[in-house]
């Protein structure tokens, strides 16, 4: 009895540690970071952002009725005119639905018909005495009805009509499809975009993404070059005509800058880079970070660097670093960090020198 007691107490004991074991392996906690790149805000300085080439007139086509695709009549690369058809939906239910409603407003005519008819022998009835005022009023009343709902169906019938013309999908300008994203038979509710045209006069924008630290140095009518390594890194003029505002948590701006140059050979698509030349002639290399970077402890002034293990996960280095002015833009750091570096931008007091951590842009 003794010795099954054992065996049975031995199980019972394995069975406990098999059972924790999950819970005492405890995975590796690696703390999210948001970071920056390290810009200089030294004048005199050539920047690139990197873009890509868009059309500056460019329409997502879509139907104003929901339906059946019945017909495609385009493919990607063709050239189109202003007005012709692209693409058609099934306008049976609407065709039906017209002739409905014209029947039935040919009938609420005909009752129109009737009852003005009626309400004028009433009238003349009424003004010599020989009907009552109650007589009078209700055929009013009838006559006011009848015209009430012809109004209604004329009204729907127009709107039918109109629906129907819905049913074709007719380009807006002269252009080149660039995408088509559905196939005859499928089913398209309103707004849903289903065709992607490019204006024939391709009008070439690039839009790229400003960190905030130097958002202030560009403005509206800057003028800058575009690179676009597909016309072997040709060079264009373009001109900044647009300063967006970030979405959400990110922390970079959009800018759009039109080619002001009419190359035959920039498509829609390619690759570029745009580059900005920042005036000054300051004797020091500064950097512009966001104040939020830098920690200050008894050991000194700090901010830490990432080194980067892969495209998320980075081992966080504590430097030590020289600042100078606190700036709208952020605050100038004068050593310590080089260009390009990237930096831990929020809750550096909760990092340690060390620490596995992954990025996180807040996209």
């Amino acid at each position: 009895m003794a010795q099954y007691r054992s065996i049975f107490i031995w199980i019972m004991a394995l069975w406990t540690l098999q059972a924790c074991a999950p819970e005492n392996q405890q995975k590796e906690a690696i703390r999210p970071v948001r970071f920056q790149k390290v810009i200089s805000a030294s004048g005199g300085k050539t920047r690139t952002f990197t873009g890509t080439t868009k059309a500056g007139i460019a329409s997502n086509l879509s139907f104003k009725v929901s339906g059946n695709i019945a017909a495609v009549n385009v493919e990607v690369g063709d050239k189109v005119r202003s007005g012709q058809t692209l693409m058609t939906l099934d306008p049976t239910d609407y065709q039906l639905q017209y002739e409905d409603t014209r029947q039935a407003l040919r009938g609420a005519a005909a009752r129109l018909k009737n009852a003005s008819s009626h309400f004028s022998r009433i009238e003349d009835l009424y003004e010599s005495g020989s009907v009552s005022l109650a007589d009078f009023e209700n055929a009013k009343t009838a006559q006011d009805a009848a015209d009430a709902q012809r109004s209604s169906l004329q009204k729907r019938l127009e709107l039918l009509s109109v629906q129907i013309g819905y049913t074709r999908l007719k380009a807006p300008l002269d252009g080149t499809i660039v995408a088509v994203n559905n196939e005859v038979g499928e089913v398209i509710n309103v707004g849903t975009p289903v065709l992607f045209l490019n204006a024939k006069e391709f009008d070439p924008e690039v839009t790229i993404a400003i960190p905030d630290v130097m958002i202030s140095k560009v403005n509206s009518g800057d003028q800058v070059r575009v690179q676009i390594s597909a016309t072997e890194n040709k060079s264009f003029n373009g001109v900044v005509t647009e300063i967006g505002v970030p979405l959400g948590l990110q922390t970079t701006y959009p800018v759009t800058v039109k080619i002001k140059d009419k190359a035959g050979q920039i498509r829609p698509g390619m690759a570029a880079d745009v580059i900005f030349e920042f005036d000054g002639n300051d004797a020091v290399e500064r950097y512009l970070i966001r104040s939020t970077a830098v920690g200050e402890d008894q050991d000194g002034i700090y901010v830490y660097k990432l080194n980067m293990l892969d495209s998320v996960l980075a081992v966080a280095e504590r430097t030590e670093v020289a600042v100078g002015d606190l700036t709208n833009e952020g605050i100038e750091v004068l050593s310590g960090i080089e260009e390009d570096q990237l930096i831990v931008t929020a809750g550096v007091s909760k990092i340690t020198n060390g620490m596995k951590v992954k990025l996180f842009d807040g996209k």
